[in-house]
Parts: C-alpha cells; structure tokens; sequence
C-alpha cells in the first residue's frame, strides 16, 4: 500500500500511486488532491538558476507524467470516493478539462480558486512571464445541498510556495499553510 500519514484526528494523507490509491480507499468525507499538471506544463521543463540562464539554460523533466491521459481513468474515482468537496490543483489551462470530467463523473463543478503565490519562480528563460498562480478546481460530490465553510467569502488564497520549507520532500510540494 501507499504511505499513509495520519494527521491528528482530522485527515489521512495518502502518498503513492493515485491509480493504486483510489481501489483502496472506500469513502473520504472530502478529496483534495495535487495531480501532475497538464502536459503544456511537463514539456522541457527546465531548472535554471538566475546566473545559469546567461550560460547554457540547464533542462530536466519533471520525475513523473502529466495528467492528460489519465485524467479520464482518474477522475470517475474521485468523484466515486468523494462524500463532500473535492478540491484538485491545476494549471489556469486545466480548470476546463478538469471541469468537463468531473460532470461527465456525476460531480458538480463549483468553480475554481487562485492561489496567489506571494514568492512565484520567474520564468527563466525569460520566454514569458512567470507562473504567479495556481488553481484549484472545486467540485460537490454529495447529494444535497453544497456547504463551503467561507460563507460564501470568495475562494482566494494568497501566500508563499513550499521554497523555503525545510521539510520540503516533493518537487512540486504545497505550502502545509495551504
């Protein structure tokens, strides 16, 4: 099985596999979830220093796929094991195909959220401007009525990457603040 973490009595964290994951998980009250973005965001995708990108730009791809392909197989799963709000990280791009499969999963797509990053890596090869956002696709996943804890307060979060965090273990990790 995959690593599991309890966090206090609030939440499990499951580390792994999603596609091995999901087949072990009966039900969660709510899913938030940190897929591999779209394939627009894995292509060359390069890890440069400010000083590097004078030299000879430095590429390496990121250690897994994108989620293009499995976002069919992947999101009737989440919707199947989901109680309440499923909440899953994305790419401004990928709010509308993440949209599309949750409602054709029988999920009800609430809307997306920015997550303004207050410390963004720059774009480093000075191609375009850099990344200052992530999104985060919410859907209701239970029968009845929605419920959001905000009071309907709009779903925006502003604050610093996992950069700095030195407990940082994935590449692409959340701040815990998140």
């Amino acid at each position: 099985m995959s690593k599991c973490v309890e966090v206090g009595n609030a939440c499990t964290i499951f580390h792994g596999n999603c596609l091995d994951i999901l087949s072990e998980i009966g039900s969660a009250i709510h899913v938030i979830t940190d897929p591999p973005y779209e394939t627009h965001m894995h292509k060359n995708r390069g890890k440069v220093t400010l000083a590097e990108r004078r030299k000879k730009p430095v590429t390496e791809k990121l250690s897994f796929d994108d989620i293009t392909s499995i976002r069919p197989i992947v999101t009737p799963h989440l919707v199947r094991v989901c109680g309440g709000w499923l909440i899953t990280f994305c790419t401004a791009e990928g709010v509308t195909f993440w949209r599309d499969a949750i409602e054709e999963a029988g999920g009800r797509y609430k809307r997306a959220m920015p997550w303004v990053k207050s410390n963004p890596a720059p774009q480093f090869n000075w191609q375009g401007p850099g990344h200052c956002c992530e999104m985060m696709v919410t859907a209701w996943c239970s029968k009845g009525h929605s419920k959001w804890n905000g009071g309907g307060k709009a779903g925006e979060y502003r604050g610093p990457t996992a950069a700095g965090e030195p407990d940082k273990v994935h590449e692409t990790q959340k701040p815990l603040w998140l």
